[in-house]
């Protein structure tokens, strides 16, 4: 097991989701909620993202097969997807750029749809998910080697909702620490991140391509 390639798909995964860009949204509509509330929502959220990656992880393959698409072509679409995102919000003033404040109602019935999805993973960290796992080319063929691959990314994934998780539950004492000028530094380092490891993807699969 690579500790190395569980570090890349959590950075690549925890930068697409941008968690502290989507703190604003989770503030904003649990102003009125208890810590209790906050906890219980915070929970909601990283455990449905966690589910809706590992069904991304296990079904996205098959799905693309169905359709005839090439992992290669998944993993320069997916490079492609992380170098627009990235480039918008290094280019933007905002740390994201949604509402901040959709009429959602009852926050606690809308854990899922849509403070998970699209919210905290959206269209773009599904294209990420599925570049990442077209990656498993470039580890061989052999099953050995491919399932040890999905057990990485299983563990990224794990990851990167922990942190989802700590930035929601804790999402009003981050906000006032970092203050609006440390959040948005923050998330232009984690956007710069993620560029380079766009530029990567799309080049690992034209060398793919060859």
């Amino acid at each position: 097991m690579s500790i190395q390639e569980i570090m890349y798909c959590f950075v690549a995964l925890v930068s697409i989701i941008n968690p502290l860009g989507s703190a604003g949204i989770i503030l904003a509509n649990t102003a009125q909620c208890t810590a209790g509330e906050r906890r219980m929502l915070a929970q909601k959220i990283a455990l449905y993202g966690f589910l809706f990656l590992l069904a991304v992880i296990f079904a996205g393959n098959p799905i693309l097969t169905f359709f005839g698409l090439q992992l290669k072509f998944v993993e320069i679409g997916g490079g492609m997807v992380i170098l627009a995102s990235a480039w918008k919000i290094l280019m933007n003033n905002d740390s994201k750029p949604v509402d901040a404040e959709p009429a959602l109602g009852n926050v606690r019935d809308k854990a899922f749809v849509p403070l998970t999805f699209p919210f905290t993973v959206g269209p773009g960290c599904v294209a990420v998910t599925l570049g990442l796992m077209a990656r498993a080319e470039n580890h061989g063929s052999k099953f050995s080697v491919v399932a040890l691959y999905y057990v990485e990314m299983i563990i990224a994934a794990l990851m990167a909702m922990i942190c989802v998780w700590l930035v929601y539950r804790y999402v009003n004492v981050i906000s006032k620490a970092l203050g609006t000028t440390g959040t948005k530094v923050a998330v232009k380092m984690l956007m710069f991140l993620l560029l380079c490891m766009g530029i990567e993807m799309v080049y690992d699969g034209i060398v793919l391509m060859k």
